[in-house]
């Protein structure tokens, strides 16, 4: 599988809607760190129809761009003791550090188990 990784041009913070088999969802670009005055946003995926969308819009390459790909196996990282994860802030953490997945993607409970969900992680002692 291919991770592609894009950054905005000229923005620290971008947030731009894509349409998914004609859902709209929106993706954002960030630096990954609380301070927004260090570098450019960046966001990464290996999903495939994220990939199509993102570069079929028509700011591709003026407002953003592809800087960079790798192949990341498509197993995963083992997952470890899930046990331990109680909260959303336990599991934002370890989605982040296990799974690349920028905290600006994760910023609520929902979209913090709809990203474990498209990982097929399920957080067996976070109830709430």
């Amino acid at each position: 599988m291919t991770k592609k990784i894009y950054e905005s041009v000229g923005y620290r913070y971008m947030a731009t809607p894509i349409i998914i088999d004609g859902v709209q969802r929106m993706i954002v670009f960030d630096t990954g760190h609380s301070q927004r005055y260090f570098g450019r946003g960046i966001y990464a995926t290996t999903d495939v129809d994220e990939q199509k969308a993102i570069e079929s819009k028509k700011s591709f390459g003026i407002d953003f761009k592809l800087v960079g790909t790798e192949d990341v196996p498509d197993e995963g990282k083992p997952l470890g003791d899930l046990s331990k994860i109680t909260s959303g802030k336990d599991a934002k953490t370890f989605l982040n550090e296990n799974y690349d997945i920028p905290m600006a993607s994760l910023t609520n409970n929902d979209m913090i188990r709809a990203e474990a969900e498209k990982l097929g992680i399920v957080f067996p002692e976070w109830k709430n």
